[in-house]
């Protein structure tokens, strides 16, 4: 098992490089390199009818990661032009059966202009994870997209977009990444998963408006207590766990010796605790 990188950089001043994919050491093959930055101060216009992009490499064909995205960010008094696109989209890992690999995530962008943005201008800024021959979700090979940020004369929006590959997790529970209150709006689209680093706690304020679109979600399957951890943990033998409690009980299991489940805590008007984990399998060696 390989995990992919963590992530980095700001939301709303983006100046990092986008990191570089891990090697297939077996093929002597180095990883893909991430995204450059790019920082536009334009006084004027900005005309945009070509491309403006900080991608990550894509895998060349053996086990290599993808690279991350890079970063871009802008400030432009104003912005014209209806086909021209800006992207710091991560490379694509390997998807071929004989040598797959972790596509690179998304980098970051951040535009602010003093006038309105062209039309459909939101649609055509691109932060999406690459891709992979594993299967998606979020402990899949498909990475994570990263952060549009578009300021209109202090009318903020945050677009978390992976253009339909169901990817890993778009933090935001970092507060070096991410301010808690957030003044503007936030959406959530195309497959995007938002939502806290494992064992952190997701609590924002966001002063607008929240869209999350059909098959996008705010998430944090998974990111609670471990195995056998937390106030509500289920016990565990050498032949079966048992479940973990939280609102009500967890399931007990009687298979080689009688393990209860976890009991019952949290708030009912006020949640905020994480999910107990599971009973782990001794005899198998799972948690």
């Amino acid at each position: 098992f390989s995990p992919g990188g963590d992530p980095y950089g700001s939301v709303t001043q983006p100046t990092t490089f986008g990191s570089g994919g891990g090697s297939d050491l077996d093929n002597v093959v180095p990883g893909r390199a991430g995204g450059g930055a790019i920082r536009l101060v334009v006084d004027g216009t900005l005309s945009l009818s070509g491309v403006i992009e900080a991608n990550g490499n894509s895998s060349a064909g053996a086990s290599e990661g993808g690279g991350a995205g890079g970063s871009v960010w802008i400030d432009a008094t104003t912005i014209t032009g209806v086909t021209g696109v800006v992207r710091a989209n991560g490379g694509n890992g390997n998807g071929s059966s004989g040598g797959r690999s972790g596509g690179g995530a998304g980098g970051r962008i951040a535009v602010y202009t003093d006038n309105p943005f062209p039309a459909g201008f939101n649609t055509r800024v691109e932060t999406v994870g690459g891709t992979s021959g594993e299967a998606g979700g979020l402990d899949g090979g498909d990475a994570a997209a990263g952060t549009v940020f578009l300021s209109q004369a202090g009318d903020n929006t945050l677009i978390i977009d992976n253009n339909g590959s169901n990817g890993r997790m778009t933090v935001l529970s970092d507060p070096a990444i991410f301010d808690p209150v957030f003044v503007g709006d936030i959406i959530v689209r195309e497959q995007g998963n938002a939502g806290p680093a494992p064992g952190v706690a997701l609590d924002l304020h966001i002063t607008g408006d929240v869209i999350v679109e059909s098959n996008s979600r705010f998430i944090a399957t998974g990111r609670g207590f471990g195995a056998d951890a937390g106030p509500g943990a289920g016990m565990f033998n050498n032949n079966a766990g048992a479940g973990a409690g939280h609102g009500g009980e967890g399931g007990d299991v009687a298979l080689g010796g009688f393990s209860p489940g976890g009991d019952p805590y949290g708030s009912v008007t006020e949640p905020t605790t994480f999910g107990s984990g599971g009973g782990s399998d001794l005899d198998n060696v799972v948690p």
